[in-house]
């Protein structure tokens, strides 16, 4: 064979040329295989490899509760759980399993009582803390109550008064250990009074509350647990027109003779009911000390002094005529004082009042008008 031509033949170059390619490829992916097979040998490993991880679960109690009421035991329970990374990732993440305690069988009393957990992998342990927990268990008992609505009535503003609370339900089911529910006083709905000087009705939705005869509260189940409260709250005021009544007050000038009167004959008055019922004429004082010479003033109703709420007007200009001279018993009308009636007005019986004010009413004056004389 001659070699130079078969190494100058197109065959040598077309095998060449092939081995090469397939020496190339072999080369070129040795670095992926081997970095995938690296790849998963981590993967393995970290899915065989072992984690823990605690978290908070809540403990449930299996015990016959139709019949007993258990106390004492927490909501909540810490959970460590220990195996596979991926078992315990995916326990955590799906929370499959529950933490209970065995109550079933036990009679009433205090018990110890071992947590226990269900509903995990068995390549998975696990530890609970705490481990154990103290229970009472008690006699279940059932009752109806009546629900008391409480609330601040001295927050109303004044001249209001509530009415007869409404409520979404009258009575409540309260269920409890039975010692409890016999202790129960009342089942009360707190209404909270968020501001003063209330005008309008009062709609709430209040948490209802199981009280002993001490005011404390009991541990019971109260439903439902809340009630919607409505109070009405509604004006107690009405208003009258009251004619004017002038009582003078104060030492005035010996020797003085004192006339009041008013272009406003009446005033329209606001208070209770029971208040205007008892009024026939509004009280306006009318201070004289040291007054020599006649004068007007602007004088406020006194609506303390009236038991009222409100006037209107708030004031009324009052005329006082001052002149001399001296009034006999039988010269002085009932709407004139002399200067030991004037001096003692403040002290004078309501009486009194009403004999000025029907002499004033009566006065052939085109105004309301009362006359006071000083010796």
């Amino acid at each position: 064979m001659n070699l130079n031509k078969f190494f100058n033949s197109r065959s040598f170059y077309i095998g060449t040329s092939l081995i090469l390619a397939i020496l190339l490829f072999v080369y070129v992916n040795y670095d992926q295989l081997s970095n995938t097979n690296n790849l998963s040998d981590e993967k393995k490993t970290s899915l065989v490899a072992n984690t823990s991880k605690t978290i908070n679960t809540g403990l449930q109690i299996s015990a016959d509760n139709d019949k007993y009421f258990i106390t004492g035991y927490p909501k909540n329970v810490k959970l460590t759980l220990d195996g596979p990374s991926a078992l315990v990732t995916t326990t955590v993440n799906t929370q499959n399993f529950s933490v209970y305690a065995d109550l079933k069988g036990l009679k009433p009393g205090k018990h110890t009582v071992k947590l226990q957990a269900e509903g995990l992998n068995k390549e998975i342990s696990y530890k609970i803390n705490p481990a154990t927990i103290d229970v009472t268990i008690q006699k279940r008992k059932t009752a109806t109550f009546p629900i008391q609505v409480k609330f601040n009535e001295r927050r109303l503003a004044q001249g209001y008064k509530s009415g007869t609370p409404v409520l979404d339900n009258n009575t409540v089911s309260v269920s409890g250990a039975s010692d409890d529910v016999n202790a129960i006083s009342e089942v009360v709905a707190q209404v909270n009074m968020k501001s003063n000087q209330i005008k309008s009705t009062i709609s709430q939705e209040v948490l209802l509350e199981a009280l002993d005869a001490d005011g404390k509260t009991l541990n019971v189940i109260v439903t439902p647990q809340t009630v919607g409260v409505t109070i009405p709250v509604e004006s107690t005021k009405t208003t009258k027109k009251l004619s004017l009544n002038f009582v003078s007050s104060g030492s005035g000038v010996s020797g003085k003779i004192y006339k009041f009167s008013s272009d406003t004959k009446q005033v329209n008055v606001t208070g209770t009911k029971a208040t205007l019922d008892s009024l026939s004429k509004i009280d306006v004082v009318v201070p004289i000390n040291n007054i020599k010479d006649s004068v007007t003033k602007t004088l406020d109703i006194d609506l303390d002094k009236n038991n009222l709420i409100s006037a209107s007007p708030k004031s009324v200009k009052v005329k006082i005529d001052v002149s001399s001279g001296t009034a006999t018993t039988s010269e002085t009308t009932n709407s004139e004082t002399t200067s030991e009636q004037a001096s003692s007005s403040s002290d004078s019986s309501s009486e009194s009042r009403e004999s000025s004010a029907s002499s004033a009413a009566t006065s052939s004056d085109s105004t309301s008008e009362s006359t006071n004389t000083l010796n």
